[in-house]
């Protein structure tokens, strides 16, 4: 259950003038609330965010239950506590992982061979390597990354095994596409679709679904037993997911050159198809702790996968979709690689997992800051909580996500925690929290949420999250739950783009760039939102 918002004010904007007691030390004593803002605006650091990326993105890879990710979590709390933050609590619990394939090998395959499988064609990706130099973050901080690191592409949640067969392409896999397939592929009444048999590999493109809908409507297209049931063997072998271009590079030069996913970048991610709203699926709508009694889900056809799945890059897809016949693909699938549907004659793919599942729970750590409010005459809300989060936990180093949020949380906490210090009290109490285990279904947050759910219930006011925020600099643009798009608005036009340079408002800037015939800009509501931390994503903070 997701925390919903209670209350549609803000603690970052309220408007109206409030007497505020602050020591002598820090701000005046009564002033208005968007002084408080502003003080605490200037001293933003582009220096210290640039030096924090460097220092929490700059090093080794940091994967949920790694030794460096424990240590991103030690440093985080370890900042916090020197930066003056009164109350710093480090949340333990452990899960059993989805892992990949073992570290020595083997390594999951994705290969085109011939049609009988003798001669391999082309072989997948099937690692990414982490470079292998040291990155100068500022004139006193260097961070060491020696060791090159080679990491095994795979899709957490999936099963091992393997399949061979002939291949076809489903577009996005919704289950209109795998009508139209169908369609198109003049299926006859009674006769099974030519995705429903185990002979055959099923591409799809990332996008437009969750992976987990995405395997679910094709086991769901393939029910074809008594009452919908599935039949021995009356299913794909397995699924194979790929960014297409057109989604993930459009109108865009790729990485170094610009902000477009390059072709040789597979894209990680989780399949947990116990629970769609994230969190442990040993114990499914409670916190990951030692008393907790737990369920054996992490097997096949439960919270693992029922088939193989495989992520590859949309340099290889372009390879293996080229080898397709059959019926053209429809004009509105509107993608820059697949030009039939299949299925391929001439070719067959073989895909290989190893995936694996860890033996013994594995310690997590997240990380939460308590700033407690300050009740005075005119204010009673100081039990009422502002929170802000996001995770540290990455697939490899997490520049983008969790990295540029990570900077922003450390930089928020190191203000508030400076303010705090010379006299700053709060009219609500303010939480920070730094997440472990996002990247395997939202672990971390879902056990902070299930451990405090009553709490939370009746005291969190809004929850901010901070995953992913920068992911560029042309544009900027927000989305909030419906009750926070004053307040949203009302921010946005208090902050400057790049002071002291630019210092045109974030309001005035996304108003040019985005909307110039409205008065307002558009605001994204919580329903277009993809809900990527257990307490709900409100608002990226740029």
């Amino acid at each position: 259950m997701s925390i919903k918002v209670l209350n549609h004010r803000s603690f970052f904007t309220l408007l109206e003038p409030i007497k505020q007691k602050i020591s002598e030390h820090g701000f005046s004593s009564y002033i208005m609330w968007q002084e408080i803002s502003q003080n605490l605006c200037k001293n933003v650091s582009d220096t210290f965010l640039l030096e924090y990326m460097h220092k929490l993105c700059g090093g080794n890879p940091h994967c949920s239950g790694s030794k460096g990710n424990y240590e991103i979590a030690n440093f985080i709390e370890r900042s916090w506590k020197e930066w003056g933050w009164p109350v710093v609590d480090r949340q333990e619990f452990y899960v059993t992982l989805p892992l990949g394939p073992p570290e020595n090998g083997p390594w999951n395959e994705v290969l085109l061979t011939n049609s009988d499988g003798t001669e391999v064609i082309h072989r997948a990706q099937n690692s990414v390597t982490v470079p292998s130099k040291s990155e100068i973050c500022s004139q006193n901080v260097t961070v060491d990354n020696s060791c090159s690191n080679q990491l095994p592409v795979y899709q957490a949640y999936s099963c091992s095994g393997e399949s061979f067969g002939y291949f076809v392409f489903v577009n996005y896999a919704r289950r209109k596409d795998l009508l139209l397939f169908d369609k198109l592929q003049d299926r006859k009444k009674g006769e099974p679709s030519h995705i429903c048999n185990k002979n055959v590999i099923v591409i799809a493109r990332l996008g437009n679904g969750t992976r987990q809908s995405k395997l679910k409507n094709l086991m769901e297209h393939c029910t074809c037993g008594q009452n919908n049931t599935s039949l021995p063997d009356h299913h794909p072998g397995a699924l194979i997911l790929y960014p297409d271009p057109q989604d993930f590079a459009v109108n865009d030069l790729v990485y170094p050159s610009g902000k477009g996913l390059p072709g040789d970048a597979p894209v990680f991610g989780h399949m947990n198809m116990k629970y769609a709203g994230g969190g442990d699926p040993t114990c499914t709508g409670f916190p990951s702790l030692p008393h907790i009694y737990r369920t054996d889900t992490l097997v096949q056809g439960d919270a693992l996968t029922q088939i193989p799945v495989q992520p590859i890059g949309y340099d290889d897809a372009k390879i293996f979709l080229s080898s397709l016949e059959g019926p053209t693909i429809p004009n509105d699938w509107d993608t820059r690689l697949a030009t039939h549907l299949g299925p391929s004659t001439k070719t067959c793919l073989k895909v290989v997992v190893h995936n694996e599942v860890s033996k013994n729970p594995v310690k997590l750590c997240n990380v939460v800051g308590i700033m407690p409010g300050e009740m005075t005459p005119t204010s009673t809300e100081s039990d009422q909580y502002v929170i802000m989060g996001n995770h540290h936990d990455a697939w490899v180093q997490g520049a983008c996500d969790p990295g540029s949020g990570m900077m922003i949380l450390q930089e928020i906490a190191r203000i508030l925690g400076e303010a705090y210090r010379n006299g700053f009290k709060p009219r609500r109490t303010i939480i920070l929290g730094s997440w472990d285990g996002e990247e395997f279904s939202v672990l971390g947050s879902t056990h902070f949420v299930h451990k405090s759910e009553y709490e939370l219930l009746s005291r969190c006011v809004v929850y901010i999250n901070s995953d992913c925020p920068v992911k560029g600099h042309k544009t900027f643009s927000a989305r909030t739950d419906s009750l926070l798009i004053d307040s949203l608005i009302n921010a946005a036009k208090l902050v400057p783009v790049d002071p002291p340079i630019n210092m045109q408002s974030f309001y005035d800037e996304w108003l040019n760039n985005k909307m110039s015939d409205r008065n307002e800009p558009i605001v994204l509501l919580e329903s277009h939102l993809l809900v990527v931390d257990r307490i709900i994503y409100l608002l990226p903070i740029v």
